[in-house]
C-alpha cells in the first residue's frame, strides 16, 4: 500500500461503521422519546412510570446526544481516534436504552413501586439510578480513554528530540529535503519510510537473518548488538506508533503534531545514518 493509499484509507469512519451509521439511529431515537413524553401526558399510568425512569431516561439521551456530537466532531476534524470515542458513547447509549426499557416493561408489568427499589446499604439511592449513573460514568470514562491515546504528547516528543545526540545539520537537511515535496505529514511517512529501510539494512549487515521483519523487532535486535542505545530505541518505538496513527488515521494527527514527529524521526535517521557511515568505515 502506497502513502496516499494509507492516508486515503484513514478517514474519520472504518470498514464496520460510518458517521451516518450513529447520527441517523440518534435522531430517530431522540425523536421517538420527546414523542413518547409528549403522549405520555395522555395515557394513564405511563407519565408517572416515566417520571420514576427520568433519571435513566436522561442518561439515555445524553449518551445518544453526545455520540451525535463527537461523531460530528470527528467528521470536522478527519479524525478516527474521536470517531472511536463516538463510538464508545453509542454502544453505551444502547446499553442503557436496553437497560430502560427492561426496567420500563418491568414497572408496566410489576407496578411502579419495582422501579423505587431501594439499594440497601444506600436508601437514598433506587436501582435506575444505580443503573444511570454507572452507564453513564462508564461511557464518559472509556471515550475520555479513547481519545487520550489517539493523541500525540508533543512535549515527549520535542523531549526526547533533545535527548538524542546527532549533528543537527544533517537532521535539518532531512526535514528541509522531505518537506519540499509534501505537507509534514506525507513528509513524516516519507522520512519513516528511508528510516525503516536504513534499519533493516544495517540490521541485515549485522546478521540479522529473521524472515518476517518488525520494527519491533529489528529495534530489540540493533539494540542488543550495540548497534543503537536504550534512548533512540524508545525513541523509535513512539515514533512508530504515531507513523501507525498517521498512515491508518487511527488518531488525532494535526499538522503540527505531523511536523514535530517529522523531527523525531528525522534525527533518528540522522543518527541511524551516522551510525552506519561510521560502520561502513570500519
Amino acid at each position: 500500500m502506497s502513502n496516499e493509499e494509507a492516508m486515503d484509507s484513514g478517514s474519520d469512519s472504518d470498514a464496520w461503521i460510518h458517521p451516518r451509521d450513529i447520527l441517523t439511529p440518534v435522531a430517530t431515537l431522540v425523536g421517538f422519546v420527546a414523542a413518547a413524553i409528549g403522549l405520555s401526558a395522555t395515557v394513564a399510568g405511563v407519565s408517572d412510570v416515566l417520571r420514576a425512569l427520568s433519571l435513566g431516561l436522561l442518561s439515555v439521551v445524553v449518551l445518544f446526544v453526545g455520540a451525535a456530537f463527537v461523531t460530528c466532531v470527528a467528521s470536522l476534524r478527519r479524525s478516527r481516534g474521536i470517531f472511536k470515542a463516538a463510538q464508545i458513547l453509542y454502544m453505551m447509549g444502547w446499553v442503557s436504552a436496553g437497560l430502560f426499557l427492561c426496567l420500563l416493561l418491568l414497572g408496566f408489568a410489576w407496578g411502579i413501586q419495582i422501579l423505587k427499589f431501594k439499594i440497601p446499604n444506600f436508601p437514598s439511592l433506587d436501582l435506575q439510578t444505580v443503573f444511570s449513573l454507572v452507564m453513564g460514568l462508564i461511557g464518559i470514562f472509556s471515550s475520555l480513554v479513547i481519545f487520550q491515546k489517539s493523541r500525540i504528547d508533543v512535549g515527549k516528543l520535542s523531549k526526547e528530540i533533545v535527548e538524542i545526540p546527532v549533528n543537527r545539520a544533517n537532521v535539518n537537511s532531512i526535514v528541509e529535503s522531505a518537506l519540499q515535496l509534501d505537507d509534514p505529514k506525507m513528509a513524516f511517512l516519507r522520512v519513516m519510510i528511508d528510516l525503516e529501510r536504513t534499519l533493516r539494512d544495517l540490521a541485515i549487515k549485522h546478521g540479522y537473518s529473521q524472515q518476517r521483519v518488525t520494527m519491533r523487532d529489528l529495534s530489540r535486535f540493533l539494540e542488543l548488538k550495540g548497534i543503537i542505545d536504550p534512548i533512540t530505541s524508545e525513541s523509535l518505538a513512539f515514533v512508530w506508533r504515531i507513523r501507525n496513527m498517521v498512515a491508518h488515521g487511527s488518531g488525532d494527527v494535526s499538522l503540527r503534531d505531523a511536523r514535530v514527529a517529522l523531527d523525531l524521526a528525522a534525527t533518528i535517521l540522522a543518527k541511524v545514518q551516522e551510525r552506519q557511515a561510521g560502520s561502513d568505515a570500519v
